[in-house]
């Protein structure tokens, strides 16, 4: 059955989970506990294991890994320096999370 709430919605991205909103977390605090983000990952995982079985839960973690990773590199990094300059920047942007 169609949700028809979701109908016209444009595809998600993950810029559009990720964009800063300023009044965005009016409701919460400036900072999750990090036991709430494990309690997503975990359950997560566990739903996929039981759904899908171990090996496309690995999968699909690889993947979403993958492209993390990918969105950190092109909004957080500086793509075009030589190699230990990169390696600093790099270093340096992750001490900040």
């Amino acid at each position: 059955m169609d949700n028809i709430f979701l109908k016209n919605q444009a595809p998600e991205t993950l810029d559009s989970f990720l964009s800063y909103s300023e009044g965005g977390r009016d409701n919460l605090d400036n900072t999750i506990p990090v036991m709430v983000y494990r309690m997503l990952e975990y359950s997560l995982k566990l739903e996929l294991v039981n759904r899908l079985g171990k090996e496309e839960q690995v999968e699909i973690f690889r993947s979403a890994r993958r492209m993390a990773g990918e969105y950190f590199a092109k909004h957080f990094l500086n793509l075009n320096q030589p190699l230990d300059t990169f390696v600093s920047h790099l270093q340096s942007t992750l001490e900040q999370f």
